[in-house]
């Protein structure tokens, strides 16, 4: 009996045995890895948590002796081994400072004295590089803006009003703005500023434009050989441009733009071909000050009704 007995207790375990004590041991190794990322985790949560309010601590008593917020981390308080403190932005009357974790860089919070003195997840929306630079143009009855993008910037916003009266503001996400049907005579106004989701940019330096007419009337002739066109003078120094549309080559034809004392005529030289211009179909007829805008247009058709020289 005692032989059969020592022989039982000296049995091995079996493969169910050997797979079960495994698959124990393995959810056991998983539960501790992930207990210790956790818990090295909300360490570093608490050092980052506890640094920020330790600078906030630090910011508020240099206020209380100074004449504000200082615009650089005070030297008072320095940071954890495994934290990184940055001033993002601010005055002297607020400032946003982010923390991030040395440790694991995913764990970032910031303090916005704007909103509240406790740490908050995240970090500081980024500063706006500055105003942006806008240029513009004008013509006719057409105001186009044109602006280059601003670091920091998620869209941007643009003011117009017309005679000095209230400011209407329109928000895009694209770099120019356009408007049309400007009345002659009316002034408008425009600037433009970069924003994001906390912050905003100084308006840009304004831009006005002034539309103006064009001639009051063409006339002249157009039909085989040569053609005559005139309009008045423009006034203010500004000078006629004119568009012609050669019938025969089905293209649009750019003269130079001329200088002209009293009434201007054009014989039908055509600059682009140097020739003559077979048969004039159309002509339109700007002004164009020295700022290069051009005032409403005035056009005139060509034909048979129009003949010169009689043919």
């Amino acid at each position: 009996m005692i032989h059969l007995k020592n022989k039982k207790l000296l049995q091995a375990f079996t493969i169910v045995e050997l797979v079960i004590v495994i698959t124990v041991i393995g959810i056991l190794a998983s539960i501790s890895v992930v207990g210790y990322g956790s818990w090295r985790t909300s360490i570093a949560q608490s050092e980052v948590k506890n640094d920020l309010k330790g600078i906030t601590a630090a910011m508020e008593s240099a206020r209380n002796f100074g004449s504000g917020y200082p615009t650089t981390l005070p030297s008072s308080f320095a940071a954890s081994t495994n934290v990184t403190l940055t001033y993002a932005s601010g005055d002297t009357t607020k400032y946003c400072i982010n923390g991030v974790s040395k440790v694991n860089s995913a764990v970032k919070f910031y303090v916005d004295s704007t909103t509240g003195k406790e740490p908050k997840t995240g970090a500081c929306t980024p500063v706006i590089a500055g105003a942006p630079t806008v240029s513009g143009s004008l013509n006719a009855a057409s105001v186009s803006l044109y602006w280059s993008s601003v670091s920091g910037a998620t869209s941007y916003e643009v003011q117009w009003r017309q005679n000095s009266g209230t400011w209407t503001t329109v928000t895009t996400a694209s770099l120019s703005f356009s408007q049309t049907g400007r009345a002659i005579g009316t002034t408008y106004d425009y600037q433009v500023r970069a924003v994001n989701s906390g912050n905003q940019s100084a308006w840009s330096s304004m831009k006005t434009y002034t539309p103006f007419a064009g001639p009051a009337s063409i006339s002249g002739c157009g039909g085989q050989g040569i053609q005559q066109v005139s309009w008045p003078s423009a006034a203010n120094s500004q000078i006629p441009t004119f568009y012609v549309y050669d019938y025969n080559s089905d293209e649009f034809v750019l003269d130079n733009p001329l200088t002209a004392t009293g009434n201007f005529t054009w014989n039908g030289d055509d600059t682009a071909n140097s020739g003559m211009v077979a048969d004039l179909n159309s002509i339109t007829v700007q002004y164009a000050n020295t700022q290069g805008w051009l005032s409403y247009a005035t056009s005139m058709s060509f034909g048979a009704t129009y003949p010169c020289n009689g043919s």
